[in-house]
């Protein structure tokens, strides 16, 4: 556990100011969660855990718990703020953290999706 905090932990950081924010409310207001934000808020304090642990496999998890919060499976904040076109539904919240998120892993996520050189004579 000798991971230090560096750039990428922004997004991170920021998902677990939302859920800090959702539990304050919960607390003061009459806010009631549902089962997708009770799902969300555990897996983004485990992708904390696993942020000092792993590196490697946190960006991977982090990428599918952002993944799953872009398409409304789970929820990270206490309102449920969400755009929709047609029939896809997306949280822009999400959306925002996940683009933040490759922003700041973009080594890894190049080497998961190396690019392809075509060779033309």
């Amino acid at each position: 556990m000798s991971q230090t905090i560096t750039k990428n932990f922004i997004p991170l950081g920021l998902a677990l100011l939302l859920v800090i924010i959702s539990l304050v409310m919960n607390t003061t207001q009459d806010v009631l969660f549902t089962s997708a934000q009770y799902l969300g808020y555990t897996l983004v304090i485990a992708a904390t855990f696993v942020y000092f642990f792993n590196q490697k496999w946190f960006v991977y998890f982090f990428f599918l718990i952002l993944l799953a919060g872009t398409i409304h499976l789970i929820s990270i904040f206490f309102m449920d703020i969400t755009l929709s076109i047609t029939i896809i539904t997306f949280n822009p919240i999400c959306l925002f953290l996940l683009a933040l998120h490759i922003f700041f892993n973009k080594t890894v996520f190049d080497e998961l999706f190396p690019e392809k050189k075509s060779e033309h004579s």
